[in-house]
């Protein structure tokens, strides 16, 4: 006579989970499910089911569930899930709990998503449904983990019924708790060498993958998928915490008993430990500042060990993150996104750039040139590090979107993302420290943060705007990955304009922040800048609805409806009349900000100065008789496309451009710097300022400048 099975989860969300435990469990069971139970009759009639079944298995993920209206049956408001659950605790039913982790569930099926329940429901539940001595859930990431998983569960449960003198099985995370993949010793031994011996050769390397394999099993006591799953700490170790990368001697003491005050923070000990529980993140591994150098440094060598650990341990690209929890002692959140400098781009390479430069420059028997050698000088400065630019509220960053987390200064820093995000599109735990800022009159903020590494083109895609799809009917790719602000296209794209190839994409997945508090005198250093552009009136209304006239009668290209139409924006240049002014500032100190807020206005308002009472010398003559212009198109602290940013300071670079302008004794002058109106929107912004000036549609110009940088090296 076959078992009958109570199956109970969420619908929506979990479908293909309840389909492989249907697929898995048929031929022996006859298994009944948890259903939308909307009236009375039908709650008692799935809680009857429970009652009478002989193992309930429950599948918990991110979503709390329906909660049955009926006030009779359900006076406290539970979710049908848990009323299912709670009958299965009550009638002293066997229960199988599989809890998917939190980090393999994608936005758009939790609550914050659907908009259904609180977040806290669907956590107290999950806590719930881990507790008692008669259960101890396991823990899965995919479809196939669980499946089998749930078999061998069942297949424990199944001797306790014929034994009635066993005890039920416990769900014990070192011999149930689904592992990633299947691997054999020569995948641990390929992990090592892809990663920590990719630069050893001949004798130094041969042997030395095996020796450390075998050793790392001696202290963990695990073999098969835990080995492999230990093997990722090793070597994730190293990466975060080796000064160098170790030498293979080195590498060989290291699993070597510890001795000393400090013996009990040894990698040898954390891997004997962890090993007990099969758990390699419950401990995270402390780093301090110079975590942030050392990732940058080592992030084709993090892109080499998550390739590694993909193509030997069969795992989704998309699902993979390091098997060990990090804890930053040292950093700073600044609530802005780093544009990759000229300098990294090329490599530190001088000559395309030197190149890009001279060619910047007219033919002298044409034009002097004056001007195109400024504009040239003051925008290869600004990106030759690369600069940030501030979250806004446009369409540009619908999706996640990361915070700057790094030490020291914004090039020491990388991308921080959250996944859990509140109804205002803000990340829950990261966007009220946004906030904070404001108050404080500072750009940046310390912060103690543990978190998993993760590569960013595998798990994030762009966001589309005003999505609405059914993810049934999506590809398992836009399935599994999760929807990202478009200006952050260098987090997603594995190749593209916008990134340089399949390095750059590091990420750190914000777990829980761990501490943040104001100081008093820190140094977080990043660039403020004003971006103007230089340009002379419109030719009539329907010119000025597109933007003020381009100098030497140049136009503004048709805008692109798709990537491939990129080409000609591009081939326009319209970076060659835009001209930066910026500082070198500290924006984690409130009153060094505010003063250096004041040296940047004052010296772009000098440097224009310039410009304008030589602009006979510097400029054509059709382009001085039409009247030279400078328009803010965009700031450090202004994103020009007619939103807001998300995080507006308290005194902003614009407001403190007004107040100067206010007070500059020549009118003409003054008439000619164009500030956006106070009551500026969208609709009232040009579409060519807003589209492709706006910071927030920076990193495309940018890319389009490297892309011809490229070309003339």
């Amino acid at each position: 006579m076959p078992y009958t099975v109570y199956l109970s989860s969420t619908l929506d969300d979990l479908e293909a989970e309840r389909r492989a435990v249907l697929e898995a469990l048929s031929d022996e069971c006859a298994v009944k499910q948890s259903y939308t139970a909307s009236t009375e009759a039908l709650v008692k009639s799935c809680l009857a089911d429970v009652a009478a079944c002989d193992l309930y298995i429950g599948i918990i993920g991110l979503r709390y569930g329906y909660v049955p209206a009926s006030k009779l049956c359900n006076p406290k408001r539970l979710s049908m899930t848990e009323l299912e659950y709670r009958q299965a605790v009550t009638k002293n039913r066997p229960r199988l709990i599989f809890l998917k982790d939190k980090d393999a569930i994608t936005f758009d099926k939790t609550d914050a998503a659907a908009d259904e329940n609180k977040m806290e429901r669907v956590r107290d539940f999950r806590k719930r449904a881990s507790g008692g001595d008669d259960q101890r859930p396991a823990e899965f990431r995919t479809v196939d983990q669980l499946k089998l998983a749930v078999v061998k569960a069942f297949n424990e449960w199944k001797k306790t019924r014929s034994d009635p003198g066993a005890q039920a099985p416990r769900q014990d995370a070192r011999n149930t708790k689904p592992k990633e993949g299947t691997m054999e010793d020569d995948a641990c031994e390929k992990l090592i060498s892809d990663t920590l011996l990719a630069d050893l050769s001949g004798e130094d390397g041969a042997d030395l993958a095996p020796k450390l394999v075998a050793e790392i099993g001696k202290l963990t006591g695990l073999s098969g998928e835990g080995l492999f799953n230990a093997v990722r700490f090793f070597v994730e170790y190293q990466l975060l915490t080796s000064e160098e990368l170790p030498s293979p001697a080195s590498l060989e003491r290291l699993l070597a008993p510890a001795r000393g005050p400090d013996a009990h923070n040894s990698l040898a000990i954390r891997l004997k430990q962890a090993g007990k529980t099969g758990d390699f993140g419950a401990t995270p591994v402390e780093v301090n500042s110079s975590f942030f150098s050392r990732t940058r440094e080592r992030e084709e060598l993090w892109k080499a060990y998550f390739d590694s650990v993909v193509e030997n341990g069969a795992l989704p690209r998309e699902t993979v993150l390091s098997t060990g929890s990090i804890r930053v002692r040292m950093g700073f959140l600044a609530a802005q996104f780093l544009i990759a400098g000229l300098l990294s781009q090329f490599d530190d390479d001088w000559r395309p750039l030197l190149n890009a430069y001279q060619k910047a420059i007219p033919d002298p028997k044409q034009r002097r040139g004056a001007y195109e050698s400024l504009q040239a000088s003051q925008w290869n400065c600004w990106l030759m590090w690369g600069p940030s630019i501030p979250v806004c509220r446009c369409g540009q960053w619908k999706g996640l979107f990361a915070f700057q987390y790094g030490y020291g200064d914004e090039n020491n820093s990388i991308p921080l993302i959250e996944l859990t995000v509140g109804k205002d599109g803000l990340p829950e735990t990261l966007g009220p420290i946004g906030n904070i800022l404001r108050g404080e009159r500072r750009g940046a903020r310390f912060t103690q943060i543990t978190g998993r590494m993760r590569w960013g083109p595998w798990f994030l895609r762009e966001q589309r705007p005003d999505e609405e799809f059914d993810l049934a009917a999506q590809d398992k790719l836009a399935v599994e990955k999760l929807g990202a602000a478009p200006a952050l296209a260098s987090l997603y794209k594995d190749r593209g304009p916008a990134q340089r190839d399949d390095r750059d994409g590091i990420v750190l997945q914000l777990k829980n922040v761990d501490d943040s508090k104001p100081e008093g005198r820190v140094y977080f250093s990043a660039y403020l800048w004003l971006i103007f552009l230089v340009a002379v009136p419109p030719k009539g209304e329907p010119a000025a609805k597109t933007g003020p006239g381009m100098l030497r009668g140049k136009d503004y290209p048709e805008w692109p409806e798709r990537e491939e139409q990129r080409v000609r924006v591009r081939e326009a240049r319209l970076w060659q009349d835009l001209l930066p002014v910026f500082v070198h500032a500290n924006i984690g100190d409130s009153d060094a900000l505010r003063f250096q807020k004041q040296v940047l206005v004052q010296s772009a308002l000098h440097f224009m100065r310039q410009l304008w009472d030589r602009r006979e010398e510097l400029f054509d003559p059709d382009d001085v008789k039409a009247g030279i212009q400078f328009h803010l198109v965009c700031a450090s602290d202004y994103s020009g496309c007619g939103h807001e940013i998300r995080f507006p300071p308290e005194h902003s670079l614009l407001r403190e451009l007004r107040e100067r302008l206010a007070l500059e004794g020549d009118r003409n002058f003054a008439g000619a710097v164009m500030l956006p109106a106070p009551d500026e929107n969208e609709q009232t912004r040009p579409w060519g300022l807003a589209g492709y000036f706006s910071a927030c549609h920076l990193p495309e110009l940018v890319a389009d400048y490297y892309e011809h940088v490229a070309k003339a090296g």
